[in-house]
């Protein structure tokens, strides 16, 4: 069984927008996110960015959550 930080991050995947899993993730990792939305070929992309934290979550067309990895900033 998987517990601990990495759980409350596994647990927030595929949630929805405002959803507490969601919310816990961002909690864990502190700050405020950066927003930046976009739509391309109909799909709405939002990215919660907390770059200090190393973290961004992908929340796609209907607000599910993917991991991604931080666009490079070279």
């Amino acid at each position: 069984m998987i517990r601990g930080d990495v759980s409350t991050f596994l647990n927030a995947l595929g949630a929805k927008e405002n959803d507490p899993q969601l919310e816990r993730a961002l909690a864990l990792v502190g700050g405020t996110p950066e927003v930046e939305s976009f739509v391309d070929g109909g799909v709405k992309s939002t990215y919660l960015s907390l770059e200090d934290g190393g973290v961004e979550f992908l929340l796609t067309d209907g607000g599910t959550a993917h991991p991604h990895t931080p666009r490079s900033t070279c």
